[in-house]
């Protein structure tokens, strides 16, 4: 299945250029020479964005998690990367209780 909403999928500015492309992040930098290494940069942020973003959109969640902010959601599937490789990348998405729209939390390799 699908995560809810998941064309209105959102993944911010702020997640991309300060978490996943950020070599200065000590939980990020990790994720950042991941995507780095596949062509993704920080001058061209928007197209990590927009590869997370439709992946979240063409594949189905693996699992969900009900929590105390909301429901989160796992999609692991191949993202579409400027080098023109498809690595897997495992994401992570949350509906908070209040919301609507699924928001990226965090992305990184799969395995």
């Amino acid at each position: 299945m699908k995560i809810p909403n998941c064309y209105n999928a959102d993944v911010t500015e702020n997640k991309v250029l300060d978490y996943l492309l950020s070599l200065g992040h000590p939980e990020g930098e990790l994720k950042a020479r991941f995507f780095l290494r596949w062509g993704f940069t920080r001058e061209k942020w928007t197209m990590l964005a927009s590869a997370l973003a439709r992946q979240a959109k063409v594949n189905d969640y693996t699992i969900t998690v009900e929590g105390r902010y909301g429901t989160k959601y796992v999609v692991i599937a191949p993202i579409e990367a400027p080098n023109g490789k498809t690595p897997p990348v495992k994401t992570i998405w949350i509906i908070a209780e209040d919301e609507q729209v699924p928001r990226l939390i965090t992305a990184y390799p799969a395995s």
